[in-house]
């Protein structure tokens, strides 16, 4: 039989180790332990070190502290999950039974110098798993390469407009680009009327308010950097024709233009859009803090505000562009030639004169009809070098035509070569394939449902009268009171110091919406929109007075530009 336990023993054993309390209150730890030399009652050699950290008590404390803070911060931990930037623990968190006073501070800044290197990778890691990864937001691209990608875009826009604006104000105040002598027949049915470049102009935009419906099938189909493209392109073409401007050249050419207008302006729209959204995914601090500032906008409602006030001071910039080039040639050309005279003439041709030998302009003004002799209706195609003197005096001469021709359709060439340089294929998400039928009723259904929305239900009327403001500015205004009192070549100079002025406000008015509210802004634009309009019923234009013909299309400008910026 077995002998008895040593209770003396025993009772010596449990005084060496007694329990541990801890205060969880108070998050602190009291721990009582008696020291004796384990190594002597129990014959064995104390333990230096153990990779198990969870009888860590057990330890003797007179271990060399030296030696036990080597191991914890050198390689032979790295390989346990505690060091290891794969463990759920933190390296420099140590097991609860370990007191703090056993590491010092050279061992910290090793510890912390693992620890980053190790997050380091994992986020790096992180995120090229993130990229890989399909969603239905598409991958996650750069800001710099977002950035350029806007650069292009906004550079692109600026050179169309810096070529369509220009056309628009001599085409639509006195078909600069349909009296050519050399290459126009007169018939009988089309005879010489000054409206018909406004009559190509509302043919033009009127096909383009139907073409926006596939505008999605084109993207679909082709993608947003192709659709610019060949968007781009077709404004190429389009000013080509007006090389050779007759009946034959021009109505085909508008309304093809009129086909791809509403793939131009959605493939814009839909770039900028993307942006916005990827941009979104990538935003700094100081843009997260805008965000909390702001007035209850979403991160991406936030950043397309942001672009597309700048893709409008881009379109301002184009403004300026295309009217000082065309000022600029239309000075030169008139200098170098005696056409005055010519001009003169086709003035008092259009406008009723007064007792005093000045032309009726203003709102007053009532524009005449041609006068052509009936009897010039009839004629041989070889007979028409017997009436191009008659004609020629119709429009500013065929050089300098030809040569702002020349000058828009390089511009146009250069918003192709930027678009399809700079801007890369951005990807949102994977769409299916439609038909041309199904993108139109889609589209058509979109609409429906946008009047839906409390925030858009005033959009469209607010769409109708920025129209027909410009379209008023563009044809009435440089018809009735600049090309009536000034002449033809002062066109591009008005519209000069209204491009230069709404840029200036838009810019402005960007910074102001930040603190102001919109309704008021509405009310100030409305007020100043109303006196302006007062001031063109009751002024009576006159070369007297040129320096009003630049003060009231700048301050026109200030109205436009509220509108514009409160349309995004």
């Amino acid at each position: 039989m077995g002998s008895l336990p040593n209770l003396r023993e025993l009772e010596r054993e449990s005084e060496t180790f007694r329990h541990v309390t801890r205060n969880f209150a108070r998050q602190q730890a009291h721990c009582i332990l008696r020291h004796h030399d384990i190594h002597h009652s129990s014959g064995h050699k104390f333990i230096r070190h153990t990779r198990s950290m969870g009888h860590y008590t057990g330890m003797a404390l007179n271990t060399n502290n030296d030696l036990l803070n080597h191991f914890f911060t050198t390689e032979d931990m790295y390989g346990y999950s505690p060091v290891s930037s794969r463990s759920t623990r933190s390296s420099c968190t140590l097991h609860h039974h370990i007191n703090n006073n056993l590491l010092v501070r050279r061992s910290s800044k090793h510890r912390d110098s693992m620890s980053s290197s190790g997050g380091a990778s994992s986020v790096r890691r992180l995120i090229a798993v993130v990229r890989s990864t399909s969603s239905k937001t598409g991958p996650i691209y750069s800001r710099r390469l977002l950035f350029r990608n806007f650069a292009a875009l906004c550079l692109g826009h600026a050179m169309i407009t810096a070529a369509f604006v220009p056309l628009y104000t001599m085409q639509g105040s006195i078909s600069v680009w349909w009296w050519q002598p050399n290459h126009s027949i007169i018939t009988k049915y089309f005879h010489p009327n000054y409206d018909v470049g406004s009559l190509l102009l509302a043919t033009f935009f009127s096909i383009g308010s139907i073409s926006t419906l596939g505008t999605i099938f084109f993207i679909n189909k082709l993608g947003t950097n192709w659709t610019l493209i060949l968007s781009y392109g077709g404004t190429c073409i389009f000013f080509g024709f007006h090389l050779y401007p007759n009946i034959f050249t021009l109505v085909p050419a508008y309304m093809f233009m009129g086909l791809w207008l509403g793939p131009l302006v959605g493939g814009r729209i839909t770039c900028l859009m993307t942006l916005a959204t990827k941009l979104s995914y990538v935003m700094t601090e100081e843009e997260e803090g805008e965000i909390e500032c702001s007035q209850g906008l979403r991160r991406t409602e936030l950043v397309v505000h942001k672009l597309s006030r700048g893709l409008q001071i881009a379109q301002d910039f184009g403004l300026i562009i295309g009217n000082l080039a065309a000022s600029s040639l239309i000075w030169y050309t008139k200098n170098s030639s005696n056409v005055s005279s010519d001009h003169d003439a086709m003035l008092d041709a259009m406008f009723p004169m007064e007792n005093t030998g000045e032309r009726i302009c203003g709102s007053t003004v009532c524009p005449l009809s041609v006068n052509y002799d009936s009897q010039l209706v009839d004629f041989k195609y070889s007979d028409l070098n017997n009436t191009s003197n008659f004609y020629a005096s119709m429009n500013i001469n065929c050089k300098t035509s030809k040569m702002l021709i020349s000058v828009f359709l390089g511009f146009c060439v250069m918003g192709v070569a930027v678009t399809a340089a700079f801007m890369d294929h951005i990807r949102v998400s994977v769409s299916k394939e439609t038909s041309f039928r199904n993108a139109c009723s889609t589209s058509y259904r979109l609409m429906q449902g946008a009047f839906k929305d409390p925030r858009l239900q005033l959009a469209a009327p607010l769409s109708i009268f920025i129209g027909l403001e410009q379209g008023f500015m563009y044809a009435d205004f440089t018809k009735s009171y600049v090309a009536c009192s000034l002449g033809v070549s002062n066109i591009s100079l008005v519209f000069l110091s209204l491009g230069v002025l709404q840029s200036v406000a838009a810019f402005t008015l960007s910074l102001l919406l930040q603190h102001v509210r919109r309704h008021v802004i509405i009310g100030v634009g409305f007020i100043f929109q109303s006196c302006l309009l007062l001031v063109l019923f009751i002024w009576k234009p006159t070369k007297d007075d040129p320096a009003l013909f630049y003060v009231v299309p700048a301050a026109w400008g200030v109205c436009n530009a509220i509108w514009d910026t409160l349309s995004f």
